[in-house]
Order: structure tokens, then C-alpha cells, then sequence
């Protein structure tokens, strides 16, 4: 029996499309991987609720659907994954979103067509080695192109940084922890936190989760 559930409203937002990197050849840790990205998007859920239209999605072959109001919860998802060595290729897109049901999956429109369509394009030869990319869909406002700009440099941003630095900026800009905590939990001098986050990237990211 067909079930009808009632139409939930056209909005304009972020989609994004997280595809897991190279995960056919973890296919001994798939149910490890899994999980672990399960764990990302309830912590998304349960950090950034507010900032989200639906409910995260795990769709087949690992990859994760958010759909959000800003570019923060997308780049935590994508700064969170890092730090759980999960590396994602991200598809942004901004426009009109048809809210179906709760969860993003679910949902469909000129935002998602835009991101799948981002997603698809870092395979030519001019995105190789990228992981992120965006285009804008139909309907998107000047308030959704500059969170859409926002999250895919902060993602970039991220995706250049040396190990150890992507691990402590996490807990700098995300938790809000000083060096000595980061230093702390991961057992190492202040010095080397210092050290490791030293630069512009971090800094910066910092600045632009506050302000916003």
C-alpha cells in the first residue's frame, strides 16, 4: 500500500554530496568506515541541528547528503571526516530544494542537481586532484552564494593541511580548546600545537565560524 506524506515546502539552501575517496579499496574495513561515518553525521545532527533542513543521509556506496542553511555544518562534517582519516570528494550546490520528506535524500531540486552536477565535474582532467567543487542552481539568492563560497574555501582550505594540523585545528576551531587541552589529549608539547597550527588557515577558519 502506497503511503502519502504531505508536501513539506520549497526553501532555498546548501546541498552538499560527501563522496567517500578510494572506498572500494577498503572494502576489508567497509563496516568499519561505516560506522565511523554514522558517527560523523550524528555529530553533525547533534551540533548543528538548527543550521540543517533534513536529517543527514548515508546513501549506497558511502556517500553522505546534507542539507543545510549556512556553510558550517557542511565544512565540520568534511574537518571531522579528516580527522577520522576519512577523505571525502564534495559536491556544493545552492538553489531551490523541494523538502519531501525528513531526511535529505529525500529532498530534490535545483540545489542538489547543481551539487551532483559539482561532484561529477571533479573527475575532468582541470579538477584532478581536487576535492571539492560548487555551481549554483536555480532560484539561489546572493546569501546562498556566499555561504556556497564560503563553505568550498574552508573546505579547501582543509584539504591542504598537513596531518597533525587538520587534528589540533579541529579541536581549536570546532571545540573551542586552548593549546594546553590539545596538547593534553594528544599527548604532545604545547610547543608542538603551536607549532603544528602555526600559519593562516587555521586562524582564519577560526575567525570565520565565529563571526558567523
Amino acid at each position: 500500500m502506497a503511503i502519502s506524506l504531505p508536501y513539506l515546502g520549497e526553501i532555498r539552501l546548501l546541498a552538499a554530496i560527501f563522496d567517500l575517496v578510494k572506498s572500494r579499496a577498503k572494502v576489508r574495513q567497509a563496516e568499519t568506515i561505516r560506522r565511523q561515518v554514522a558517527e560523523g553525521m550524528s555529530s553533525v545532527e547533534r551540533e548543528w541541528g538548527s543550521e540543517l533542513a533534513a536529517k543527514p543521509a548515508l546513501t549506497a556506496g558511502d556517500s553522505v547528503e546534507l542539507l543545510a542553511k549556512d556553510w558550517r555544518p557542511l565544512t565540520f562534517f568534511f574537518h571531522l571526516s579528516l580527522a577520522s582519516d576519512l577523505k571525502f570528494r564534495v559536491g556544493l550546490g545552492a538553489g531551490r530544494v523541494d523538502v519531501l520528506r525528513e531526511f535529505a535524500d529525500e529532498c530534490d531540486g535545483p540545489a542538489f542537481w547543481s551539487a551532483r552536477s559539482a561532484l561529477e565535474k571533479l573527475n575532468s582532467r582541470e579538477a584532478r586532484g581536487s576535492l571539492v567543487n560548487f555551481e549554483v542552481g536555480e532560484g539561489h539568492s546572493k546569501e546562498d552564494l556566499a555561504n556556497l563560497r564560503l563553505a568550498a574555501l574552508s573546505i579547501a582550505m582543509l584539504a591542504e593541511m598537513p596531518e597533525k594540523k587538520k587534528l589540533y585545528c579541529f579541536r581549536r576551531v570546532w571545540l573551542r580548546e586552548g593549546v594546553g587541552e590539545i596538547a593534553k589529549t594528544y599527548g604532545v608539547s604545547k610547543g608542538n600545537v603551536s607549532k603544528a597550527l602555526r600559519g593562516t588557515a587555521c586562524f582564519i577558519l577560526s575567525k570565520l565560524v565565529e563571526e558567523t
